[in-house]
């Protein structure tokens, strides 16, 4: 949040919401594992069907990639949500370290 001219970052609600994140990238993992376990069967739209199910073969793996890459981008915001939350732990620390011996060494 900010106030003026300072920033306040919550570190405890990066991986909480890293976590909320992660929720959903499990649930991008049962969708792509369904997905990619489904598949049309063309006999089951009869002779006069199969001709407009052969049309929708071709776009049957564009929904298991659409669901891969949107877990790898789930995937990598976790890892920068947990990253950017160790970076501004350690930053804290060395700023609180640096005050508290009164100065610049």
């Amino acid at each position: 949040m900010s106030t003026g001219d300072e920033m306040k970052v919550v570190v405890d609600e990066l991986t909480t919401h890293a976590g909320h994140l992660g929720d959903i990238e499990g649930r991008l993992g049962t969708a792509l594992s369904a997905a990619r376990q489904v598949s049309m069967d063309n006999d089951a739209y009869g002779v006069l069907g199969q001709p407009f199910a052969w049309m929708l073969d071709p776009f049957e793996p564009l929904g298991s990639d659409m669901i891969s890459a949107a877990q790898d981008v789930v995937t990598n915001h976790i890892e920068s949500l947990k990253k950017t939350a160790q970076a501004y732990t350690t930053t804290e620390g060395a700023t609180r370290d640096t005050f508290a011996k009164g100065g610049p060494a």
